[in-house]
């Protein structure tokens, strides 16, 4: 009676077929896909950022385009990983640059002709390097991210013997919560040399959340 009853039960299951998420809900730790897009954002000028502002994708476009029409616009850069929730996530941007290294001055004669400037250059590389790791929340993702930057600046040589530029590196470590789909300034800087016009650098951050879950197993 009890081999029947069994056996009667098997074949009533056999027919039915369980949600895939039924079967990943069972499972302790499962794990929420995260997306991360950064903005570098630089401007020149007198253009501002207020630190508590904050956007929708739309409303963050309408601020880019704000900037290029007012001619503070200097260049907008975006980086974007993907990952799940509380494991790293990186993504490397890199680059080879000719950097003026020195200046020779040939075709000397007797005639006093003018003598040619050949400058030299030399190969150096330069790049963007994000780093981060998303905790999902109720109310939001806290992200703990790093950036990096390395680059020369655009001079024009100058002078019989110009002075080969230094290599700036921008490094930026924060954690922010960021309500998912908003666009956050995660941070900016400000230089000014002499009497020239102020040039800044920010970043802003956003993320989302996708509806793909996996199993904490995989990692």
């Amino acid at each position: 009676m009890k081999s029947m009853l069994l056996s009667a039960l098997c074949l009533l299951f056999a027919g039915v077929q369980f949600p895939a998420t039924l079967a990943w809900a069972e499972e302790p730790g499962t794990l929420r896909s995260v997306e991360v897009t950064l903005h570098v954002v630089r401007l020149k000028g007198d253009a501002k950022v207020e630190s508590e502002t904050h956007w929708t994708v739309t409303e963050f476009r309408d601020q880019i385009e704000q900037w290029r029409t007012g001619e503070h616009l200097d260049s907008w850069s975006t980086l974007r990983t993907r990952g799940v929730e509380t494991g790293p996530m990186m993504m490397q941007i890199g680059q080879s640059v000719a950097v003026l290294t020195g200046r020779t001055m040939a075709g000397f004669s007797r005639g006093g002709s003018a003598p040619i400037a050949q400058n030299s250059y030399q190969q150096e590389q330069v790049g963007t390097l994000l780093e981060c790791t998303a905790d999902i929340t109720t109310d939001g993702i806290v992200l703990d991210v790093t950036f990096e930057e390395s680059r020369y600046p655009t001079l024009e040589p100058t002078g019989d013997a110009p002075t080969p530029p230094s290599k700036q590196l921008t490094t930026v470590r924060s954690k922010v919560k960021v309500p998912s789909g908003t666009i956050l300034p995660l941070g900016g800087m400000v230089t000014q040399q002499n009497d020239a016009a102020p040039e800044s650098v920010w970043l802003f951050v956003t993320a989302k959340a996708g509806d793909e879950t996996l199993p904490g197993a995989a990692l």
